[in-house]
Order: structure tokens, then C-alpha cells, then sequence
């Protein structure tokens, strides 16, 4: 194996172990499903009103 398959395994290993600690951080948006409570009300686009997110979506346009 070069350096450079190194490098790219690294650089894949990086990616994965970032994904893997955001997800226990933040938890995913299945979360509040299977809980029934959520802790990010204010953001997650599920507890949201369809025109309230046409409205973020289509603001500055």
C-alpha cells in the first residue's frame, strides 16, 4: 500500500468517526419519533407549520 491509499483510508476513517460523533451529539431526527418529545422544536422541520417552511425556505429570494 502507497501513501496515498493511506492518506485517502485516513481521510475516510476521519469522515466516519465525524458522522459517528455528530449523531451521538445531536442524535438524529428519528429520535423525536420514537421518543415522542424533541429537543430542537425550534429547528426540526417535522414540529413545523408547511407554510412556516415555505416561508425559511424561501426567504431571500
Amino acid at each position: 500500500m502507497g501513501p496515498v491509499d493511506i492518506v485517502i483510508l485516513v481521510a475516510i476513517a476521519a469522515a466516519l468517526a465525524a458522522v459517528v460523533l455528530r449523531v451521538r451529539r445531536k442524535g438524529v431526527c428519528a429520535d423525536c419519533s420514537e421518543a415522542g418529545t424533541c429537543a430542537h422544536k425550534g429547528s426540526c422541520m417535522a414540529h413545523m407549520d408547511p407554510l412556516e417552511i415555505e416561508k425559511r425556505l424561501g426567504k431571500g429570494l
